[in-house]
């Protein structure tokens, strides 16, 4: 095996890791909130979240994109002096506009709270949520550097050691100190500045240096060109997962906030599924634009990925819809039930998404056309906005889900319209055979559950059984999917293996 796919998989491995462990430090934390300060107060914090982080998709001004493109570029030539050059220059661009934005939270605080969400009590907390952007956009800019110089060691040193020290912070602050909640954005200003202390002397000795004012303007021309356009993309993404949070802040109580984030916290941890299926399947599609005019592989290669997307999706599904309740209610408590109702709403937007995911992929890495993509990614966006704006007023946290699952609709509609390709590979038969197993299903559910007394959980297992069985009686589950599965996860285990 080569260094570069040793590399890769311990990369992964790092990587898949850290993330998940930040997936349960989040829940950990809003656990604990929930528990000791209640849904209004943190439907406050959530509130908090919400501005700042659409901040963070701002601030680092194409510098982290341009990092990524360029670090590994500079390594393997040879340019240490531009790689220094390029390090050296992103760190002065984001240090000045992480103090300009920063400010900007702090002056515009007062108006935010009382202009936009009318709520004067969010004025304190979002002055101390100048400092989580500070955090967050610290910790994910010099992880963005450990990633492009392939150092997943102390990159994992980020992406973990900060959500761990969170955690600790926030703990001490609740259970020892006994402070407001506000000291949770402390908390997690000094988790990211302790965990950065460890990374900044090593990035300072080795790839911070003296430039010119010639070699500064080249790498903020190659910034300008090449990054400043992908914060588009980073806004774009910001807004899809955060502004129906802001609109539901805007007209409803803290605590209805509270209850669909929680329902949000879920989703977006069933969500990590996608990407871990992306990385397992990466191997089967990654070279499949060499085969572009081979449209029958081109073909079958995309109904394959289809079917084990929605197959997948509609298993998780399932199990999340029955395990939800049980698990809120040992979480959080026993009232949160519309964050058990929000959640198995959402199931809609989780296999919507398991729809759209692998046209978005085969659009990027076997078609190539990442402008239009982007194009694409931004009229889901603005789509979704306006149903939001128009949709969440009257009818709350139902009104953004449906805003979401229009705004997808809208984008399906469009890639038909702009890839005509896909009218000729798009697996219909699967979707239909799907939504038929579907109905079965809960046809199944209905008349059974009218006799039979039975857990969420044993529900959960039975009904995924039938699906499976169901599947492989319609002829979704077939021998060469299991056959192109092996390979791919046979690869996995020997990289695995090797590292």
């Amino acid at each position: 095996m080569s260094k570069a796919l040793k590399t890769a998989t311990g990369g992964l491995i790092l990587k898949g890791a850290s993330t998940f462990f930040g997936l349960i430090t989040g829940l950990i934390i809003s656990i604990i909130l929930n528990r000791f300060y209640g849904k209004d107060l943190y439907g406050y914090l959530v509130l908090v979240f919400s501005v700042t982080t659409f901040f963070v998709g701002l601030v680092d001004l194409g510098t982290r994109q341009t990092i990524s493109r360029f670090v590994p570029r500079h390594l393997e030539s040879g340019e240490d002096r531009n790689l220094k050059a390029l390090v050296t220059s992103s760190f002065i661009i984001f240090g000045a506009a992480l103090v300009i934005f920063s400010a900007a939270i702090l002056l515009s605080s007062n108006i935010i709270s009382t202009v936009i969400f009318k709520k004067e009590a969010l004025s304190p907390l979002l002055k101390a949520g100048a400092l989580f952007f500070i955090g967050v956009s610290l910790s994910e800019f010099l992880s963005e550097i450990f990633q492009a110089l392939q150092n997943w060691k102390k990159e994992t040193v980020i992406s973990a050691g900060y959500p761990l020290l969170y955690l600790l912070f926030t703990c001490v602050a609740v259970f020892l100190f006994h402070w407001s909640i506000g000291s949770v954005l402390w908390a997690n200003f000094l988790a990211a500045v302790a965990a950065a202390a460890f990374m900044l002397k090593f990035i300072a000795n080795n790839f911070i240096t003296k430039i010119t004012m010639d070699e500064f303007r080249a790498q903020a021309k190659t910034i300008l060109h090449f990054g400043l356009p992908t914060v588009l993309i980073n806004l774009n993404f910001y807004l899809l997962m955060w502004f129906d949070k802001m609109v539901l802040g805007r007209y409803y109580s803290a605590d209805k906030l509270t209850e669909y984030y929680i329902a949000f916290i879920f989703f977006n941890a069933m969500i990590m599924f996608f990407k871990v299926l992306f990385v397992v399947l990466r191997p089967y599609f990654s070279g499949l634009s060499v085969y572009i005019d081979n449209k029958d592989l081109i073909k079958e290669r995309f109904r394959f990925l289809f079917r084990w997307f929605i197959h997948s999706a509609i298993l998780a599904s399932i199990i999340g819809f029955f395990l939800i309740g049980p698990v809120i209610r040992l979480l959080y408590g026993n009232g949160y039930q519309n964050s058990i109702t929000a959640f198995r709403f959402l199931l809609m937007v989780f296999f919507v998404r398991a729809i759209v995911h692998p046209m978005g992929i085969f659009m990027i890495n076997v078609f190539g056309d990442t402008k239009k993509s982007a194009v694409l990614g931004t009229v889901l966006v603005i789509a979704t906005i306006i149903f939001d704006i128009l949709l969440i007023p009257p009818y709350g946290y139902k009104g953004a889900i449906l805003a979401t699952m229009i705004g997808y609709v809208v984008w399906w509609a469009l890639v038909f319209l702009s890839f005509r390709e896909f009218m000729r590979i798009f697996s219909f038969l699967s979707l239909a055979k799907t939504a038929l197993i579907f109905c079965i299903l809960a046809v199944i559910y209905k008349a059974a559950g009218s006799f039979l007394i039975l857990n969420e959980i044993l529900w959960a297992f039975i009904l995924a059984a039938f699906y499976m069985a169901l599947l492989w009686f319609a002829g979704e589950i077939k021998a060469q999917d299991i056959n192109i599965l092996k390979r791919v996860f046979r690869f996995s285990k020997e990289a695995a293996a090797y590292e």
